[in-house]
């Protein structure tokens, strides 16, 4: 059985710690976890999305509303409620993807320090992909195959579990680890 959000969400905390105390020969800024947003302000997301967030993602945003970590490997960084969005042209992202028969909306959870996107799908199931910006696309819908998408997970909670493996990688130098940013 998965460990719930609020359990990655500490062994976040502890892992950039962690990396925090690590020798880089520079000044390296500790992971920033901002505190927990209200229930009102989660619902408030919800409505001005006009998309239902998946438990995961309402429990991440109840525990942790935001985190940058721009020292870890590439940066990592998950946006809070105010700078979520639904996938845009402006990002060079799409609106919707199609899994199978299915179209799930794209909200922008957050970035990697090259630019890339977190992308959620949620619409009746849930995806996260990584968004390459590089590969930008002006069409509003793409499928699931698209070449800038990565896969990275089925649930936001996956989203989190990979960023948690990436840090532990990080942390053990682990130079054959294929991290995600």
């Amino acid at each position: 059985m998965a460990k719930p959000v609020e359990h990655t969400v500490d062994s976040l905390r502890r892992l950039g710690a962690e990396i925090a105390e690590l020798d880089f020969g520079y000044p390296v800024e500790p992971a920033d976890f901002r505190p927990g947003a209200t229930a009102a302000d989660i619902d408030a997301l919800e409505h001005a999305l006009k998309v239902e967030l998946p438990a995961d993602y309402r429990s991440f945003l109840g525990e942790c509303a935001g985190m940058s970590a721009a020292d870890v490997h590439n940066g990592y960084f998950l946006a809070p409620p105010d700078r979520v969005r639904v996938g845009s042209h402006h990002d060079g992202c799409p609106q919707r993807v199609r899994v199978g028969d299915t179209e799930l909306h794209v909200l922008v959870v957050g970035s990697d320090g090259g630019g890339n996107h977190f992308l959620l799908g949620v619409g009746g199931t849930t995806r996260v992909w990584r968004w390459d910006h590089e590969r930008p696309t002006s069409d509003s819908v793409v499928t699931d195959e698209h070449p800038a998408l990565l896969h990275l997970g089925d649930s936001f909670s996956d989203l989190l579990r990979r960023i948690e493996a990436d840090w532990r990688h990080f942390l053990a130098d682990d130079q054959g680890w294929s991290y995600i940013v």
